[in-house]
């Protein structure tokens, strides 16, 4: 991309059951880690900021923003016509440089999130290990996981660029888009 920013997935693959996924996505992008953790340390706001993939995004109890115990339930889609619910417990945290997430619901397994700053960059290394549990998606895994994938690929990149939105917006660049960033 003409401003530095860029994105990539790979999809390592898993040993015993076509249910069973484990992507690594690598975002580089100019936020600052400070920055970074204030746009994601509520997971209320990812529905707002992350729309074209978060339909809802609720703490299930109450404690403070972005802590290990903290818990949240997601309810997901991408581009194929099927959406998921999850929930996510906070399992280790270093606000603005690290978290693991512990998944179950349609997903079961676990996401890592390591951010490093490289000057005016960020370099965030997501890792996802997970098994589907959601009957269809698993019935079909078999078949059509390439397919699965790329819906993965999909809201990976709708992430990262909603984040370079997100950050235009707190920095009054431009406004929301409600509708979800475009893709080019």
């Amino acid at each position: 991309m003409a401003d530095g920013t860029s994105g990539r997935v790979t999809f390592i693959r898993a040993k015993r059951h076509a249910y069973e996924y484990h992507a690594e996505t690598l975002w580089r992008i100019r936020p600052t880690q400070r920055e970074l953790a204030e746009i994601t340390r509520s997971p209320e706001d990812l529905a707002r900021w992350w729309p074209a993939s978060f339909l809802e995004a609720t703490k299930t109890q109450h404690t403070g923003d972005f802590v290990p115990g903290l818990e949240a339930c997601c309810h997901m889609k991408g581009w194929l016509p099927h959406t998921m619910v999850f929930w996510g417990r906070i399992e280790d945290v270093v606000l603005g440089e690290k978290f693991s997430v512990q998944l179950w619901g349609d997903l079961e397994g676990r996401m890592d999130c390591n951010v490093n700053q490289e000057g005016d960059y960020c370099r965030i290394r997501f890792e996802l290990r997970v098994r589907v549990s959601k009957p269809i998606v698993r019935r079909l895994s078999f078949v059509l996981k390439p397919l699965f994938y790329s819906n993965h690929v999909w809201l990976m990149m709708r992430g990262m660029r909603s984040v370079k939105q997100e950050l235009a917006r707190r920095n009054n660049e431009i406004p929301l888009d409600t509708r979800g960033p475009a893709i080019s």
